[in-house]
């Protein structure tokens, strides 16, 4: 019998302190397979940035286990800098030369951006975010129909947002929300949407 696996990120709280990932990845609890994503450190600019990734990503920073991800947040680019600028740039271009993905946290001022970077791996995230009703965000459900139509939901991946999540009521509301969310979807596209797809892609 396969261990459950998970991914796991370091909340923004944390800012670019990796610790507490790489010391959960390290020790996991008893039958379960964990796998971490660092934030990108990107106020430094498009060098710092990479050596930043290249040190999360193989285990260098810190001496922990190397992360398989990177989380690139656009309201932590330097001043005046979109998605569309060049540490974000670097940050996609180093995460690609060392073979991980890059999860972008997106908001609509930054959709111009995004067009340069995204590359066909889009996310379903944080729907309490993006919706314009109440949870369990009902109006959702013909856009997440629409977005499995154009990508396929072996490219999509169903995300809580952590810890921000616990504003809008929590796990349980989030669960919830995604049988709404994805009730247009079939069980086999459900299935990869909500564990299948993040497990191919962070070899979980």
């Amino acid at each position: 019998m396969s261990r459950p696996a998970v991914k796991m990120r370091a909340p923004i709280n944390y800012g670019f302190d990796h610790t507490a990932v790489t010391a959960a990845v390290a020790s996991p609890p008893p039958g379960v397979a964990l796998a971490g994503v660092a934030l990108a450190a990107t106020p430094g600019g498009p060098a710092a940035a990479a050596a930043a990734v290249r040190a999360a990503v193989t285990g260098a920073a810190g001496g922990g286990p190397a992360l398989v991800g990177v989380r690139l947040n656009p309201a932590l680019l330097p001043a005046g800098e979109t998605l569309g600028g060049p540490t974000a740039a670097a940050v996609v271009a180093t995460a690609g030369s060392l073979g991980v993905p890059v999860n972008v946290f997106c908001r609509p001022p930054d959709g111009d951006g995004l067009a340069a970077l995204a590359a066909g791996h889009p996310s379903l995230s944080a729907p309490f975010r993006v919706s314009n009703v109440a949870a369990p965000y009902g109006d959702l459900a013909g856009w997440a129909a629409q977005a499995v139509g154009v990508f396929g939901a072996d490219r999509l991946m169903w995300g809580s947002d952590w810890p921000y999540v616990e504003e809008a009521g929590g796990y349980a509301a989030a669960w919830a929300a995604a049988d709404v969310v994805l009730g247009g979807v079939s069980d086999a596209d459900r299935a990869l949407i909500l564990g299948g797809t993040a497990a191919a892609v962070y070899g979980l």
